[in-house]
């Protein structure tokens, strides 16, 4: 593994007055001629170890496992894909975290950027990423940078959005969230109970949400229900005919390796070309924890617009 492609950043508060960096493998910077189970299994383990034993040292460890729930938000603020410039989608990431700390105001929240550049990030960056208790900055990941060369650095139109762009914002999806299980892995190996929320960038935690729902959840999955797939002869083409809405679900912390086993298995299933057909973010995960045991709920309470065509959902 090329020291040179070690370049995923963590940045961590502890209160108000330092922070730690942790610089960990990026998701896609091994060496090509890799298996890429060894690859993948490498990057992890090594970016584990490393923000445990820096962490550690600073006192970071012990402000996270306080933490009962934990919040991993992706992200993607400078990006040409979408209706979006970026100071509206930076506006929509900053509600985002409001919503979040309205419902859970000691939660670990770890932002996860997946943008084109970080140095390019419009006025209020700073409010935001002072918002959050963790920064994953993934722009310069080797894979997130291949996307935007092929797919986001050139804006489309709605009706365009489903093609490469759809392949490529699975990817990039898939990436952000093996980045962030990385880290949670790291630095909250000690912590016991609670929950793992995957939210969404610029979508928001409804007024109607309850965290006391969440509490007879323990040890399960939590989706919206699933949903028929929209691709026609579905079951023959995916095997599935099923999908899961990717904006919020949860798992329980302790099923933290399950959930990277998972993620892990769905970037080599892409990556690798095995599925005779595409299958999108909320069909990958039908496929892989459809049979886990889950809690469908008829509304999570999250709301927010298509990044593609600006229409407002609510599930």
């Amino acid at each position: 593994m090329r020291a040179q492609n070690l370049i995923g950043r963590c940045v961590l508060r502890i209160g108000d007055r330092s922070s730690v960096l942790c610089c960990i493998p990026a998701v896609g910077g091994h060496d090509d001629d890799a298996p890429a189970a060894t690859a993948t299994r490498a990057v992890r383990d090594q970016g584990a170890d490393g923000c445990t034993e820096r962490c550690r040292s600073l006192g970071a460890l012990h402000m996270i496992e306080r933490a009962i729930d934990r919040f991993v938000v992706t992200s993607a603020i400078v990006t040409s894909a979408g209706v979006y410039s970026p100071t509206v989608r930076l506006a929509q990431t900053m509600q985002t975290i409001r919503s979040i700390r309205q419902h859970y105001p000691k939660a670990f929240i770890l932002l996860v950027e997946g943008g084109a550049r970080l140095h390019d990030m419009p006025l209020g960056w700073t409010e935001l990423r002072g918002a959050v208790d963790g920064l994953l900055d993934m722009t310069t990941d080797k894979t997130i940078l291949r996307l935007h060369e092929l797919a986001f650095s050139v804006a489309q139109s709605p009706t365009q959005q489903g093609g490469s762009i759809g392949v490529a914002k699975t990817m990039a999806e898939l990436v952000l969230m093996a980045g962030a299980l990385r880290v949670l892995a790291g630095v909250q190996s000690g912590a016991q109970g609670g929950r793992v929320f995957k939210l969404s960038g610029r979508y928001q935690l409804a007024p109607l949400f309850d965290p006391r729902r969440y509490d007879t959840a323990r040890g399960r999955y939590v989706f919206a229900c699933r949903r028929p797939s929209w691709m026609a002869n579905a079951l023959e083409k995916l095997g599935i005919e099923y999908c899961l809405s990717s904006c919020l679900w949860s798992f329980d912390a302790t099923s933290l390796a399950e959930v990277t086993a998972v993620f892990d298995a769905m970037l080599l299933n892409v990556q690798s070309g095995q599925a005779a057909h595409f299958a999108d973010m909320e069909h990958l995960l039908f496929r892989h924890l459809g049979a886990k045991p889950l809690i469908e709920m008829p509304h999570v309470h999250v709301m927010g617009s298509v990044a593609s065509t600006g229409v407002v959902i609510y599930e």
